[in-house]
């Protein structure tokens, strides 16, 4: 396996990841150096995916004409990896992407666990193929890209093999269901992952799941089911009780995101108004309410595992 870590030096980002002046760069640098304890301040690392097997039906219809398939050769990805200061080895968190235009929002998230003693990798699946959504590639294929990233993860000292978990958010949620599937096929030395982190995800209310998820979702979210969610939760919590879901009654899509904040104040610098800007809102209480959800839900699933 073909792996790579250099700490990139080029420029640095506050923490939504817009990028600063060298000056500001490097006061940031040291507010997040002195607030983890040393730790890595968004390490650039590259991994490999795991070749894609073809499906048993496009085998079959080779077969048919005398063809045998091979797999389709795996990729190199881009991700940025952050370790907390202190002893390890560390429960860890691997950051699924949605879109470009939301990077700033999984790097607040990253920041914030690794502040709080967690390994954490942005997996860069959509800058790593030029791409800008989930929704604009629908065959690219994060749970390849997942197993690659947990292969990395686990040649890592500073990472506790049995404690590694995914979080998603919007379409890339559904990624997290699917990795944590009774059904899914195992790769990466066949370990599972111990949690599952949600945020607004359009969920599979008929897929039953190998750990306990979270999902936090807003009462008013419009582009979700919430009562999918709700079946997904109903059908896996007797077999996994600390599965739960977490809804913000007044909250809209994107709750967690500053750049639908309507406060000028509350946005990043150089914000772009992004898509469905007028119909969803930025909610501060939620999110530092969703915080503390996730936090508590982490710390509490691998307390006793």
């Amino acid at each position: 396996m073909h792996s790579q870590r250099h700490f990139s030096t080029k420029s640095a980002s506050n923490r939504f990841g817009v990028a600063l002046p060298l000056k500001a760069s490097l006061c940031a640098l040291a507010m997040v150096l002195v607030k983890t304890e040393s730790a890595t301040a968004g390490e650039q690392v590259t991994f490999e995916t795991p070749p894609v097997q073809p499906s048993a039906f496009k085998v079959r219809r080779a077969a048919a004409k005398g063809i045998t398939l091979e797999p389709t050769p795996g990729m190199t990805l881009s991700g940025i990896l952050s370790i907390p200061g202190g002893d390890g080895p560390h429960p860890t968190i691997i950051l699924l992407p949605e879109s470009i235009e939301a990077r700033h929002s999984y790097v607040a998230w990253a920041e914030y666990l690794t502040a709080n003693g967690f390994v954490t990798l942005i997996v860069e699946s959509l800058v790593s193929r030029g791409e800008t959504h989930l929704r604009d590639d629908l065959p690219m294929n994060l749970l390849e890209d997942v197993q690659g990233a947990l292969s990395f993860l686990t040649a890592l000292d500073e990472v506790d093999q049995h404690r590694i978990g995914l979080l998603g958010i919007g379409m890339s949620g559904w990624f997290v269901q699917r990795s944590l599937d009774v059904n899914f096929t195992r790769g990466a030395h066949d370990i599972s992952f111990y949690a599952g982190v949600v945020v607004y995800p359009h969920c599979n209310p008929d897929m039953e799941l190998n750990a306990p998820i979270l999902v936090l979702a807003g009462g008013d979210d419009t582009r979700i089911s919430l009562a999918a969610c709700r079946a997904l939760i109903d059908l896996n919590k007797p077999s996994e009780p600390r599965t739960r879901l977490k809804v913000y009654p007044q909250a809209t899509h994107f709750f967690d995101n500053t750049a639908y904040a309507k406060t000028p104040e509350l946005r990043d610098e150089g914000w772009v108004e992004p898509g469905w800007f007028a119909q969803n809102h930025y909610d501060p209480e939620a999110r530092a309410d969703a915080e503390r959800e996730v936090l508590d839900f982490l710390r509490s699933v691998g307390a006793s595992d």
